[in-house]
């Protein structure tokens, strides 16, 4: 158990470093999918705040206030 503890924090530590590069245009792409689903979640938010609100109201246990119309 010892040495296969022992190989295993070799391999670990021991490893050669990557030369991996994230460009400038990678991180901007990454922003921008983040902003999008954001205004995404907005825009599902807002379309359906009354269906939330009425079920929050439902939940509880308030009856929805009837608007008044001022027609009639």
């Amino acid at each position: 158990m010892k040495r296969i503890l022992l190989a295993a924090i070799f391999v670990f530590t021991g490893s050669s470093p990557s030369w991996a590069y994230l460009d400038p245009g990678t991180g901007s792409m990454m922003l921008q999918g983040l902003a999008a689903s954001a205004a995404v979640a907005a825009g599902v938010i807002s379309v359906s705040w009354q269906r939330i609100k009425h079920l929050a109201l439902r939940i509880l246990g308030r009856a929805p206030i009837a608007e008044k119309d001022p027609e009639k």
